[in-house]
């Protein structure tokens, strides 16, 4: 994957953040994989919450969150569970 780093590998380097150029990024496992591989759903899921937790930081006001919320088995439970982890 060169757009992070020549040798980046996601299967030991997702959920870490580097910088390139001034821009941030972070790799992390494609859909696909997470449905040929369920094991990784996990790891999926703590990069993305690490994902919302350095915007917070760097000062981002909100997070677009999209299938977690609509095709959970109570999106209006799932929505605030969200909201909670976000502002606090």
């Amino acid at each position: 994957m060169s757009l992070i780093q020549k040798d980046f590998k996601v299967t030991k380097q997702h959920g870490q953040f580097i910088e390139k150029n001034g821009v941030l990024m972070m790799g992390t496992f494609h859909p696909a994989a997470l449905l040929r591989n369920p094991v990784s759903k996990p790891a999926a899921m703590e990069d993305l919450l690490g994902l919302a937790a350095k915007a917070k930081e760097l000062g981002s006001d909100y997070i677009v969150v999209g299938r977690p919320v609509t095709q959970a088995e109570d999106p209006v439970a799932a929505y605030r569970r969200c909201v909670e982890e976000f502002v606090g």
